[in-house]
């Protein structure tokens, strides 16, 4: 490995680096700012010709059970399924890959005629 290629590697590291302590102090700084989704960096080794790292992206964490927090709740329809003998079961709308119902949730459960 010449001197130029040596150099270019560390470079590549300590650029990659310096990325991930970026997002590592927004993450740290956005801790407690309502919506703010944990971000993390994805780095991948460069070629054999050209030695070091590089950045792919940033990658963005969403929980996507958490739809948010409820305002209001309206049990007269529950409780009146409920008095007559019905049990209520609340359960996901999924559209299967061709967009008709009876695909699966975010879970892979399986919903509909799927």
């Amino acid at each position: 490995m010449t001197l130029s290629l040596a150099l270019h590697a560390a470079l590549s590291g300590l650029t990659a680096a310096s990325r991930a302590s970026g997002v590592v102090s927004e993450n740290i700084a956005n801790a407690l700012t309502p919506g703010y989704a944990r971000r993390s960096i994805i780095l991948d080794s460069q070629s054999d010709v050209s030695p070091g790292v590089r950045v792919l992206g940033i990658e963005r964490h969403v929980d996507l059970g958490f739809v948010g927090e409820p305002v209001a709740v309206d049990p007269t329809i529950l409780q009146r399924l409920a008095a007559d003998n019905f049990i209520p079961i609340v359960a996901p709308v999924a559209l299967g890959a061709d967009g008709a119902p009876g695909g699966t949730d975010e879970n892979a459960d399986i919903h509909g005629d799927s």
